[in-house]
């Protein structure tokens, strides 16, 4: 029996889980998703390529931002909805398996600033990551901190999105990433700029290979 198995067994008996449908709430074994809901949620798998400041940003995703998905999303990052997370990891943890992405070193993600972390209690990016990390077995780090505070990107254009989060990241300190494979994940890409700030923060450390994957692109 492995110690992961024993872990997840132990919690299981004194921290029962709520196994049914996160949509319709059909009772369910060892799962959050019943054949029904999974159905209406659309796996697309693809990449997006973005043309910022005469770079391309190339973001893999795994849904697009509509639908169920957003119903997903809105039951993470506001309701406090773990279980999502752990079905947003089972779709990335396929979606690795299936690029032939296993050999990566660490997992991040991108962070909040302290205040608004502080106001949600957690981090949904952080909450996803987690899951896939138990899974790979694979080390998560915090690797960016985000230095102010911004302007909700809603309604903003796509330059002021961009300008919006310009020196906004900056890498933790003793930060040993070189000639390391890196994936980074968030929730959302809409315009890319949040992705573009913390990979180039990261690149300052000269790491092998930079991966960001999204749960969902716009």
């Amino acid at each position: 029996m492995g110690v992961r198995y024993f872990k997840e067994l132990v919690k299981d008996i004194f921290y029962p889980k709520d196994y049914s449908c996160v949509f319709c709430r059909w009772p369910l074994e060892k799962e959050y998703l019943c054949i029904m809901c999974r159905d209406k949620l659309i796996e697309v798998n693809g990449e997006k390529h973005i043309k910022i400041e005469n770079e391309t940003l190339n973001v893999n995703y795994i849904f697009l931002y509509s639908g169920y998905a957003v119903e997903l999303i809105q039951k993470l990052k506001y309701k406090s909805d773990f279980r999502v997370g752990e079905i947003f990891a089972e779709y990335i943890c396929n979606f690795i398996k299936s690029k032939c992405l296993e050999n990566i070193d660490y997992i991040t993600y991108i962070p909040m600033h302290r205040i608004d972390e502080r106001k949600r209690k957690y981090n949904q990016c952080k909450v996803i990551s987690k899951y896939i990390s138990d899974y790979y077995d694979i080390d998560m780090i915090d690797t960016l901190i985000k230095t102010k505070r911004t302007k909700d990107q809603i309604g903003l254009s796509k330059n002021q999105r961009f300008r919006n989060l310009e020196n906004v990241f900056r890498v933790k300190e003793n930060l040993d990433i070189k000639n390391k494979t890196i994936l980074i994940i968030d929730d959302v890409c809409t315009t890319g700029s949040t992705l573009y700030y913390c990979k180039k923060e990261l690149q300052k450390l000269d790491p092998k290979e930079i991966i960001i994957l999204t749960v969902c692109a716009r």
